[in-house]
Formats: C-alpha cells, structure tokens, sequence
C-alpha cells in the first residue's frame, strides 16, 4: 500500500516514544540480531536493518520500513536479548506499527490477523488448533508443518473432537477476559483495534456479556 507520509518526521516521531530510550543504544553493526532472526529466514527482514536506520536518522529507510516490512517480525525478541549493545530492533518495529496504527495505515496490513485479534479478544487466547499451518505461520519453522500434519489424529487419540479450542485444557473464565478487555480500553489499546476493525470491537463487548450472564447463572445453580 503506498502511504502517503505528508510532513510527518518518522524518526522525530519514534524518539517521542517512551520505548525508544531503551530500545536503542547504537549499533555496532555485529549481525548478531541478524544471524538468529527467525522472520528472515522466511521474508525480506533484517532486523539490523531498523536498529541502522534508526542510528543514522534515515527517513527514507524508516518510511520503507514503514510501507510493509515492519509487519514481518514474529516479536520473537530474539534480538532484544542477545544483542551486546541491548538494542531492540523488535521495539523499535513495534513502536513503527503503533504510528501505522496512529495514522490508520495498519487496516489492510493487519485484516489477515482478524482471526487471532478475534480469539485473542473473546477467549484471551491466540491460537485454534486449526490454525497451526506452515503457510500461515513459516517462521515457527519445520516443525509446524509436522504438527499441521497430524494434528487431527493426535488430537483424536487425546479423546478431544474436532479442531477447535475446547475449555479441558485451558480456559478464562469470562470475568478475566472482561477484565482484560476494560484494562485494554482504558490503555487506549481498544481504541486501536477499533481504528482497524470496529465490528471486532463491538462483538468482543457483546460476547462478554453473554459469557458473563452465563457465568453468573452457573454460579447461582451451583448454590441452589
């Protein structure tokens, strides 16, 4: 999608973010975060890339970040961890996508996450089984595409139908996602997801509702 940047300073921007003190602390140019980055194995990502970019202020490499490549990394934090200098190219993408966000650039970029934004904000939880595929998701690597594999017959052996989530291994209880959900509303993230995908937004509350009227008449049975 080609962004029309106007008179934004992308880099002026980045260094108003509280995460941009930590996030960078100059490059040495090593390739340590390049070398163990597991996105690009898979894409047109070099984390070293960004951590450079931002040490020489260069708009046109950032506004190119900003065009499609910050939506390759896994945020893994692989390079926050090892790099020597403690720099953390993974934040300083995350803080590129909250002004893609900001600026409404993200929608098109983020619709093929609806599904884990959906999961995430009715169950609290990412994944479904059915969506471990190695199409979908490379940068897990080989292993995925064994796991895709038989994940159904595994799953059947396991005594659990289907490939959808189920509550016999893990669920929240509708009170913490209503929880979780106003601590997101009241950091401004909703409204972000909302800047993306309104009708998301909308049935995350209506779902919460539901699920916390049937808690609630549970716990009344379970007293009567």
């Amino acid at each position: 999608m080609a962004i029309d940047f106007g008179d934004l300073k992308v880099y002026e921007r980045m260094t108003q973010d509280p995460r941009f003190e930590d996030a960078y602390q100059g490059c040495l140019s090593c390739g340590t975060c390049e070398s163990l980055c597991p996105a690009g194995q898979f894409y047109d990502y070099n984390p070293r890339e960004v951590v450079e970019a931002t040490g020489r202020a260069d708009e046109a490499e950032l506004r190119n970040w900003l065009e499609n490549k910050i939506w390759y990394c896994a945020q893994c934090c692989s390079c926050k961890f090892r790099c020597p200098r403690g720099n953390s190219a993974a934040d300083l993408v995350m803080i590129l996508r909250d002004i893609a966000v900001e600026k409404g650039w993200a929608k098109e970029a983020l619709e093929k996450y609806t599904r884990i934004l959906k999961t995430i904000l009715t169950v609290g939880n990412q994944l479904s089984p059915d969506m471990i595929a190695p199409d979908f998701f490379p940068d897990w690597g080989p292993r995925v595409a064994e796991m895709s594999k038989h994940k159904k017959e595994w799953r059947a052996e396991l005594g659990i139908p289907g490939l959808m989530p189920i509550d016999r291994s893990w669920a929240v209880p509708a009170h913490v996602i209503k929880e979780l959900l106003d601590i997101w509303k009241l950091s401004g993230a909703m409204d972000r997801v909302e800047a993306t995908n309104p009708f998301l937004v909308e049935l995350a509350w209506d779902n919460i509702e539901e699920a916390l009227e049937d808690e609630k008449q549970a716990a009344e049975a379970s007293h009567t």
